[in-house]
């Protein structure tokens, strides 16, 4: 599952030092922009995760293409 910082300061939770990289999801999971949605939320549910980010083309150059979320 992903770490969610905002879940972290809700419960009182320190994070004003925290790096982005700190609590980032390491395993990427991602989805083609040619994917269905289906395939999409199929991809989440056994990812455990709530944010996907879509790549155009096989990996993220610049910057992903957008983000499916829940």
């Amino acid at each position: 599952p992903e770490p969610d910082p905002v879940v972290e300061l809700l419960l009182g939770g320190d994070l004003g030092d925290e790096q982005a990289g700190e609590v980032m999801t390491a395993d990427l999971v991602s989805v083609g922009t040619g994917e269905t949605i289906v395939a999409a939320g199929r991809r989440m549910a056994e990812a455990g995760v709530r944010h996907l980010p879509v790549r155009d083309g096989d990996a993220f150059v610049q910057q992903p293409a957008g983000i499916v979320a829940e």
